[in-house]
């Protein structure tokens, strides 16, 4: 068998051969006539198909079940992919190199501050076709890491606090089951992150979430905010959008801890009341959004603990001790945008209720915050942005102005950010300034940075940031901690 397949194979290369000189010599022969007689040698009793030629190869301890497997396997479509894995590795380097040295409680913060190393994991369920009822999924983070500037400078040189907060990070951070039973209506519950309204560098409607302000200026709001365990429900009609919400876990931001360069006091902070996570403490927001041809617009509500404190004196054993307490409180919200050319205005606005503070135990107020604000794109590679928010308070104390408080009457925040992309966008400029007051008195900072794409996966990022100090507590003592900041993140 063998033999035959050869000689055929053999004259029909002797043929071809034969039919291209011929075609080389002649040039006159028509190009139609020599296909011709090379397709004549392959008359109907020298035709050989595939498997002919593969019949001397098979297997002889093959049986047909596995051939049939074969046959099977080629015409099988790829399986669907139901796990997914990715994340990122990160190591990040600080440096303060203001003229005085910063001291908080005795600890020299001049210098290297930080050379931290991290482990982001995310980790995506997405079940096949034949078990996805009701087209549901799962989605966890995971983030761990270890700063190793307080090894090599010595752990016994910071206080608990700093190194509670800031030496190692293990966390589960996002970790919620989806589901959509039926076309309009989607679900959601466990630790995740909702974005309310559009600003993208201050917060008025924006307020489920907590912040993680442990390291001011360095980075923007959509990579500060902290997850919570929530259920979330959405229904979807037309344009609309529903979303119902219980928030199950009691979650505050996380503030400069006792003796960290940014904690603003040279005394401890008063102990916090602890809030269980139970029935009882539950939150409860709602949003009304509507999407349409250029415009949208979004109206929100919200029963919940306010994220900043206020201190009250309890009895402990027979003495007073100062606690910092979380009051419950109410917050209406409408936000909308515009979409213009290259312009895009838009604006919020928060009515909040039942706020308490320290100076005034016996009050409450009611505060309305207004931003206005707009994105520029009409440069080449390049994004102009400006947030302003003006927060009245409402029956305003002249105590409120004191320490501990720091409460004005109008506190004006502004914002300006400039983005520039280079190299096919793989290279980003920004330069942002962030003030609060008319004139920046109460506080401000600037931050220049360069983040540059190395390779799909590589990413290196540079900058450094100037603070002033101002009239605001948290600003009162910031101005001695300009830095400078490195990081590479290599992602998979």
């Amino acid at each position: 068998m063998k033999l035959r397949v050869l000689f055929l194979i053999s004259d029909q290369i002797l043929m071809a051969v034969i039919i291209f000189s011929t075609i080389l010599c002649q040039p006159a022969l028509a190009q139609e006539e020599a296909f011709d007689l090379l397709l004549d040698g392959f008359d109907e009793n020298t035709k050989i198909s595939g498997d002919s030629l593969l019949d001397g190869f098979d297997d002889p301890g093959a049986t047909e079940n596995e051939k049939a497997g074969d046959t099977l396997s080629r015409d099988r479509a790829p399986e669907q992919q139901v796990f997914f894995l990715t994340g990122h590795i990160k190591t990040a380097g600080y440096c303060h190199f203001s003229h005085d040295a910063p001291v908080r409680q005795g600890t020299n913060w001049q210098g290297v501050s930080s050379l931290e190393t991290e482990l982001l994991l995310e980790f995506e369920i997405k079940p096949t076709d034949k078990w996805n009822i009701f087209n549901w999924s799962v989605f966890a983070t995971g983030l761990g890491g270890y700063d190793f500037i307080y090894t090599l400078k010595g752990r016994q040189n910071y206080t608990d606090q700093v190194l509670d907060n800031y030496e190692t990070k293990a966390e589960l951070r996002e970790l919620y089951l989806r589901a959509s039973p039926v076309k309009q209506l989607d679900i959601k519950t466990g630790r995740q992150i909702v974005v309310w309204g559009t600003s993208d560098y201050v917060r008025v409607v924006d307020i489920l979430n907590p912040l993680d302000l442990r390291n001011p200026g360095t980075t923007d709001i959509e990579d500060l905010r902290l997850p919570v365990t929530m259920s979330k429900i959405d229904y979807y009609q037309g344009p609309f959008n529903l979303s119902c919400i219980m928030i199950h876990e009691v979650r505050f931001n996380e503030p400069p801890a006792y003796g960290s360069v940014f904690y603003p006091s040279s005394q401890a902070p008063a102990r916090e009341e602890i809030l269980d996570s139970d029935l009882k403490n539950s939150q409860f927001a709602l949003a009304l959004t509507g999407r349409f041809s250029g415009w949208d617009l979004g109206l929100y509500w919200a029963d919940i603990y306010y994220p900043d404190t206020y201190i009250e004196s309890v009895s402990d054993g027979g003495t007073l001790v100062p606690v910092q307490k979380h009051d419950r409180v109410n917050m209406f919200g409408v936000s909308s945008t515009l979409a213009k050319g290259n312009w895009i205005l838009k604006t919020e606005s928060a009515l909040w209720e039942q706020l308490r503070y320290t100076n005034t135990p016996n009050d409450q107020f009611s505060r309305l915050d207004v931003m206005a604000g707009f994105e520029y794109s009409g440069f080449t590679d390049t994004r102009i942005t400006l947030e302003l928010v003006n927060q009245h308070l409402f029956n305003y104390n002249s105590e409120l102005k004191n320490t501990p408080d720091g409460i004005n009457e109008n506190q004006l925040q502004s914002v300006l950010c400039i983005e520039k992309d280079f190299i096919h966008e793989a290279l980003t400029l920004t330069f942002l300034v962030m003030g609060y007051g008319e004139k920046w008195q109460d506080g401000s900072y600037q931050r220049i940075s360069a983040e540059y794409d190395i390779a799909d996966s590589i990413t290196a990022k540079a900058g450094v940031v100037f603070y002033q100090s101002g009239n605001l507590p948290m600003f009162n003592d910031i101005g001695g901690n300009d830095q400078v900041f490195l990081e590479l993140k290599f992602s998979f």
